[in-house]
C-alpha cells in the first residue's frame, strides 16, 4: 500500500534551508562563469548536478556535473557534457557526441563506482539516438577515471526515446555493484505517451526492472534520484518524479514525487506509480509541478542519512517552493517559499 506524504509549503524555519539553497546557487554559478569562459561559446547550459559525494577526479572534493545539449549555434546536433573540478574551479573532462541529431547530454548523473576502480563515473543521456533505424533511445556510461565508455545501452522498446533523465540508482537489486536508471516512453493504443523509467544492472547492464505511470502526459520520470539504501535492507530506493500528475487532493496543484524500495531481481519486474511505497506531495493548491527539481543533498539535518530538496518549476503567475525531505520519514522538515 502506498503511504500518502504532505511536504507542506509554509514560511517557519528557512534559515538552514536557504543557507543550503544559497550555498547551491553560489556553487551553481560558480561553475556557469567558469564553463561559459573555458568553452568560449554562448551561455548554453541547460542542467547542472550537485551531488553530495560525486568526485570524478579522486580529490576528496565534490564535482560538477553541467550538461550541454545542442550547445554549439553553428551545429545544434553537437552536444556536451562537461565535468568541474570544485576546488579549482578547472574543467576536468569534456564528453560529447559524434554528431549525431540524438540530443546527447540532455541530462547527465553520477553513475556510482560501476567499474569498480575506486572511482565515480558517469551516465549520460542521449534520448534522441536511432539504434537500428529505431526510436529506443541510449544511455551512454564513462569512466570517472580513465574517461573512456563503458557500456551503452538501448532503450528495451523502439519507441522508448530513453534518455531524457538518468540517474545513478544505487544497488536495487541487492548484487553490490551501482545500479542505472533511466526515464522514456511507451505509447498506448491511441499513441498518447506514458511515461516509464527503466533500470538496468551496473554489473552487465541488463533490464531488471520497469516502472511505468498511472496517467498519460503526467510527466512520470521527468526527475530521477536515488535515496540511498534508507530502510536498511542493503537495496537502495529510488525516487521517482510525476511532476504533472494531481496533487493535493481538492486543490488545483500538480506534481508527486514516487518512492519505490529496492527489491531483489527475482521480483517485480513490472512496476507502476500505484506500487509506489511512498507518495509525496505539496499540500499547497497553488504550487505546480512539484518534483521538478529533485537533488540529493547529503545529511543536512545529521541524522545519518542523506536528505532530499524538492522544488517547483518556475511560474510567473503561481509561486513556487522548495521542500527539503527527510527520508528516513519522508516528511518535510525545512521549508521556504
Amino acid at each position: 500500500m502506498t503511504d500518502r506524504m504532505r511536504a507542506s509549503f509554509g514560511r517557519a524555519t528557512v534559515g538552514a534551508l536557504a543557507a543550503l539553497v544559497t550555498l547551491t546557487l553560489v556553487l551553481l554559478v560558480m561553475g556557469q562563469q567558469r564553463s561559459h569562459a573555458q568553452a568560449g561559446d554562448p551561455p548554453p547550459a541547460n542542467a547542472f548536478h550537485l551531488p553530495p559525494t560525486f568526485d570524478l577526479d579522486g580529490d576528496g572534493a565534490v564535482d560538477l556535473i553541467q550538461t550541454r545539449a545542442a550547445y554549439n549555434r553553428t551545429d545544434p546536433s553537437l552536444g556536451a557534457v562537461d565535468v568541474f573540478s570544485l576546488s579549482t574551479l578547472q574543467r576536468l573532462v569534456t564528453f560529447g557526441n559524434s554528431g549525431e541529431l540524438d540530443v546527447f547530454g540532455i541530462a547527465a548523473a553520477p553513475a556510482g563506482d560501476i567499474d569498480g576502480d575506486g572511482r565515480d563515473d558517469i551516465v549520460i543521456g542521449a534520448p534522441h539516438a536511432l539504434p537500428n533505424g529505431t526510436h529506443a533511445g541510449q544511455i551512454h556510461i564513462y569512466s570517472g577515471a580513465t574517461h573512456a565508455l563503458i557500456r551503452t545501452i538501448t532503450g528495451p522498446h523502439p519507441s522508448a526515446l530513453m534518455g531524457r533523465a538518468v540517474a545513478g540508482a544505487g544497488d536495487v537489486n541487492g548484487d553490490g555493484v551501482p545500479d542505472i536508471a533511466a526515464s522514456g516512453f511507451i505509447p498506448d493504443a491511441n499513441r498518447n505517451s506514458i511515461g516509464q523509467v527503466y533500470v538496468f544492472s551496473g554489473t552487465d547492464g541488463a533490464h531488471l526492472r520497469t516502472y511505468t505511470a498511472s496517467w498519460i502526459d503526467d510527466g512520470f520520470g521527468f526527475r530521477i534520484e536515488s535515496l540511498g539504501d534508507v530502510d536498511g535492507d542493503g537495496m537502495a530506493e529510488l525516487a521517482i518524479a510525476a511532476t504533472l500528475s494531481p496533487g493535493n487532493v481538492g486543490t488545483q496543484a500538480s506534481g508527486q514525487l514516487l518512492v519505490f524500495n529496492g527489491v531483489p531481481d527475482n521480483l517485480h519486474f513490472e512496476l507502476t506509480a500505484a506500487d509506489a511505497n511512498q507518495t509525496i506531495y505539496c499540500d499547497e493548491p497553488d504550487v505546480f509541478s512539484f518534483a521538478a527539481l529533485v537533488q540529493r543533498v547529503g545529511d543536512v539535518n545529521a541524522d545519518g542519512r542523506d536528505d532530499l530538496l524538492v522544488g517547483s518549476a518556475f511560474d510567473p503567475v503561481a509561486p513556487g517552493g522548495i521542500a527539503l525531505i527527510d527520508t528516513i520519514d519522508m516528511v518535510g522538515f525545512m521549508v521556504c517559499r
